[in-house]
């Protein structure tokens, strides 16, 4: 009797240590190129620096840029110069008919006073007329113009735009928060769109990625909470804790980093469990899930 109790607490610690799954960590890594061609003027980081997100690391040559940039605005300025000065061009026209029209009410006012005839003011009538004509027409020309000036500004804005956004990219910038782990490129170094600047990788928070056989695969689910063994032993085992954030629908072959040959031969899924890291984890760092506490 005191054999088959022995025999049964064996069996449950056991199978409470049985390793539900293997691993490795692994750590968000992004490729930092360029994204402009051009000499690199500035890049004051190092391999191991921490960097923070959305701030400039460095700059690419732009005073070609500039130049360009500087001639665009020169020529804006120039064709506003040329923009036709409708008011004062008007004007004289505005004032011939408004002497007509002085003229006509004159006139008007003796032709109701019965002292001259009504035709008198005909001719002023025409005047005024004529007037209109050469105001609409002055009009109509310096609005087209006016368009035709615009037009041209409006490209040389679409140029400068163009410059600007080109300039903008000089500029080297950080996208996430992460350790600088390669350098490729140097200061006074000539880079061309796409050449790799540095590699960041972030390592606050670590993708443990797993391999579960269809068995196991049952008994996990998104979200759930799953330990992970990264002692060197088994005799030291060192605990971490992760969240299980993908379960992938596909089985394939496990990969050749997973211990034991039966394993690799067998169809497995992969797991991702995310794991924060207090410095302790490290890229390519093996590890055993441990459903069952």
């Amino acid at each position: 009797m005191v054999i088959c109790i022995l025999t049964c607490i064996i069996s449950s610690c056991s199978s409470s240590d049985q390793v539900d799954a293997y691993g490795n960590f692994s750590a968000p890594e992004w490729l930092v190129c360029a994204e402009t061609a051009g000499k690199i003027v500035s890049l004051p980081i190092e391999e191991g620096m921490i960097l923070e997100p959305e701030i400039q690391v460095g700059s690419i040559d732009t005073t070609l840029l500039i130049l360009q940039r500087n001639n665009l605005v020169t020529q804006v300025k120039a064709l506003r110069a040329t923009m036709p000065q409708e008011a004062i061009q008007i004007e004289a026209l505005q004032l011939e008919r408004n002497a007509a029209q002085n003229e006509l009410n004159r006139i008007n006012a003796l032709v109701s006073s019965g002292s001259v005839d009504a035709k008198s003011s005909d001719q002023y009538r025409d005047r005024i007329a004529v007037a209109d004509g050469k105001i609409a027409a002055a009009r109509s020309s310096l609005h087209q113009q006016s368009a035709t000036v615009l037009a041209q500004i409006e490209a040389l804005n679409s140029q400068l735009a163009i410059v600007n956004e080109q300039i903008n990219r000089c500029r080297i910038i950080n996208p996430e928060h992460g350790v600088v782990v390669a350098k490729y490129a140097n200061q006074h170094e000539f880079v061309n769109i796409g050449m790799p600047i540095y590699r960041l990788a972030r390592t606050d928070m670590m993708t443990f990625r797993a391999w579960f056989d269809g068995r196991t695969l049952s008994r996990i689910n998104l979200g759930d909470m799953v330990r992970i063994n990264i002692g060197s032993t088994s005799d030291k085992p060192q605990f971490v804790e992760g969240k299980i954030t993908y379960i992938s629908p596909d089985s394939e072959f496990a990969p050749a980093t997973i211990k034991t040959v039966d394993n690799r031969s067998s169809m497995v899924y992969q797991v991702n469990i995310e794991v924060a890291n207090d410095g302790t984890l490290k890229s390519g760092m093996p590890g055993e899930v441990f459903l069952s506490k």
